[in-house]
């Protein structure tokens, strides 16, 4: 998800448009559906009385779990976004430095 890639290295509308648009998309569709899932085990673990305590207990651990899940997912990317962003901000200014550092 966040390896060593050289798309875009010299363009950043190129890494924007082959790298960070594919992978919010992916991502924005992962989080719909965990949120549907997350939603769906709540309402099943409060509404329903046919569970047993033991079911309902499994539900709770398998919605912590998904949220916990989540809640990874969602800062694992939003580090990687922050992580491109700074870099396609500073990098000419990093150029300028490693230019002047040189001469």
């Amino acid at each position: 998800m966040s390896g060593v890639c050289f798309v875009g290295y010299m363009n950043p509308m190129a890494r924007i448009g082959l790298v960070l648009v594919p992978l919010f998309v992916a991502s924005s569709v992962m989080f719909f559906y965990m949120s549907k899932g997350l939603h769906r085990l709540s309402v099943v673990r409060k509404s329903s009385d046919l569970i047993s305590a033991y079911g309902r207990k499994h539900l709770t651990t398998a919605f912590r779990r998904a949220l916990f899940f989540t809640s990874l997912a969602a800062i694992i990317m939003l580090t990687f976004f922050a992580t491109e962003l700074y870099q396609m901000i500073l990098r000419p200014h990093w150029n300028h430095s490693l230019r002047e550092s040189l001469m």
